[in-house]
């Protein structure tokens, strides 16, 4: 299995961003985590963080939940990724689908992931993974040999996302998305 990330160079070592991604298999997380040159925290549902030594290592590395069935609590959890962002200088990942895609297809995307993007203070990245569902399907453990391709989009910068509101920033990272996929599947058709 190999990673091929492209357009890493449209980032800065120097700053923290957070990245919007498709979410096509468990394996989309070790491919963000091996093809992102940043220290990674990922916002996840509640639920995964109740499953035991799963759940408990992810919020022993910093990773955050999300209540998504109440309002209040998603809020309190957006407040506390925009003070981890900010105190840890970390970058987030998030996936506005809320769960992995059984097609090449993006799912609706939750406006709770946007809602954070006006928070933070930092540019939006988005972020199109291509392959990583042939290497592990959505139901399935089993882990097949392949490349998985992590197309990276320009970074929206903050000023631009202030200008916007959840709807449109939804739009503009889902099309920047789309776009992403595209590229992603005519690259590798040339690796083939």
């Amino acid at each position: 299995m190999r990673v091929k990330t492209i357009g890493a160079e449209k980032l800065s070592a120097t700053d923290h961003y957070i990245f919007i991604a498709n979410h096509q298999s468990y394996y989309d997380i070790p491919v963000l985590c091996s093809g992102l040159p940043f220290f990674l925290s990922f916002i996840a549902k509640k639920q995964l963080f109740l499953i035991p030594v799963f759940g408990w290592a992810m919020a022993a590395v910093g990773h955050i939940w999300i209540d998504r069935t109440n309002a209040r609590k998603a809020g309190k959890s957006i407040s506390r990724a925009v003070t981890k962002l900010d105190k840890d200088k970390i970058s987030l990942v998030l996936f506005p689908e809320g769960t992995r895609s059984q097609s090449d297809a993006l799912g609706a995307f939750k406006r709770a992931s946007f809602t954070l993007a006006l928070k933070a203070g930092v540019s939006v990245v988005p972020v199109s993974i291509v392959g990583a569902r042939s290497i592990m399907a959505k139901r399935s453990l089993r882990l097949m040999p392949g490349t998985v391709l992590l197309m990276v989009g320009d970074p929206i910068p903050f000023p631009e996302i202030t200008r916007l509101d959840k709807n449109a920033i939804s739009a503009l990272v889902r099309e920047k998305m789309i776009e992403g996929i595209a590229a992603g599947k005519k690259q590798a058709g040339s690796l083939a």
